[in-house]
């Protein structure tokens, strides 16, 4: 395998990881908001925190990206963003 066939499949193994992230941080939150809906004080923090934890990996790797592919996880990072905003 070439350089840039390993630096293409890196690339998009990278983005296929940060859309995950974003999608597992947009369960999660939306988890933490019904926890906090029902009263479990204790569910609720252990989501968000772990949704936090999610905006913080999507920011460590989302640098790796092209950047239209960086565009597109930004614009899926502020929605988790603004849902956690709202907790």
């Amino acid at each position: 395998m070439d350089f840039t066939a390993l630096r293409d499949r890196t690339i998009q193994n990278t983005s296929d990881f940060v859309n995950t992230e974003v999608a597992l941080g947009i369960t999660l939150a939306g988890l933490a908001k019904q926890y906090k809906e029902v009263g479990h004080a204790e569910c609720y923090e252990t989501s968000k925190r772990n949704a936090l934890a999610v905006l913080d990996a999507i920011d460590h790797f989302k640098g790796r990206l092209t950047n239209d592919l960086r565009m597109e996880i930004e614009t899926r990072r502020s929605e988790l963003a603004h849902l956690l905003s709202t907790l």
